[in-house]
């Protein structure tokens, strides 16, 4: 079941999702600072503006923000222990169904580290389109990488939606 995280509890689950070493280490940057001093407790007072999704498995949260009135950024975070279970696309499913019925998203973006295959092939089973690249745009480890544009359309989700018998 997909819930959208509004409490200090949700933020403490939430927390410890990201600060995940197999999450933190992909998505932190190298001004992002020491992982245990990260809360995301304000980020969800923000209210409209940021949709926390958490599964009942309290190792996968789906991220996203408006970016403006119908684009939304996304992000997937899935601790490495649940990244090959089978239920994964089906809690995509849900949280996709709720971030485009729920809120104003029209068209959901997302920027993935190049060298995240099994990220970018997880997204692409998910119905996002590789839109283009951004050529040295995080730094890790001191060094720049390129991250990939990726792009869902909600009249495309409810077209593979429907495709797919959902």
């Amino acid at each position: 079941m997909i819930q959208r995280a509004v409490s200090a509890d949700h933020a403490d689950k939430i927390n410890r999702i990201l600060i995940h070493p197999g999450i933190w280490n992909s998505i932190a940057d190298d001004f992002s600072g020491e992982p245990q001093d990260y809360d995301c407790y304000e980020i969800i007072q923000k209210g409209e503006d940021v949709a926390i999704i958490l599964s009942d498995f309290e190792t996968i949260a789906f991220i996203v923000h408006r970016v403006n009135g119908i684009t939304w950024e996304g992000h997937f975070a899935i601790t490495p222990e649940k990244r090959k279970v089978k239920f994964l696309l089906q809690e995509a499913e849900e949280a996709l169904n709720y971030i485009f019925e729920k809120t104003s998203c029209r068209k959901l973006i997302g920027f993935i580290p190049e060298d995240n295959k099994a990220g970018l092939l997880f997204l692409r089973e998910c119905g996002f389109k590789v839109e283009g690249n951004c050529t040295k745009s995080i730094l890790q480890d001191r060094i720049l990488k390129d991250r990939v544009l990726v792009g869902l359309n909600k009249k495309d989700w409810r077209k593979e939606a429907t495709t797919n018998g959902s």
